[in-house]
């Protein structure tokens, strides 16, 4: 695989593992928020709640990495 692609893949699921973990400890931190209703309501609303902050730290996780990575080269 080139390095470029591990790169993005890497840094991408870092980010969304992330973001995943917060959302899961805001519906088990507040069951009365709309994410956790929405989430009891059914399994598609929790995939729906998850996907939503996993995606949004993922592509923040790989754009600052991407930045500090040129910043680096000099």
């Amino acid at each position: 695989m080139p390095s470029l692609i591990a790169f993005l893949i890497r840094h991408f699921a870092n980010g969304f593992l992330l973001g995943a973990a917060v959302a899961m400890a805001a519906i088990l931190m507040e069951p009365t928020s709309m994410a956790a209703r929405l989430a009891s309501e059914s399994p598609v609303g929790l995939l729906l709640v998850v996907f939503a902050l996993g995606s949004s730290l993922g592509m923040g996780s790989l754009a600052t990495a991407l930045w500090l990575d040129v910043d680096s080269d000099g």
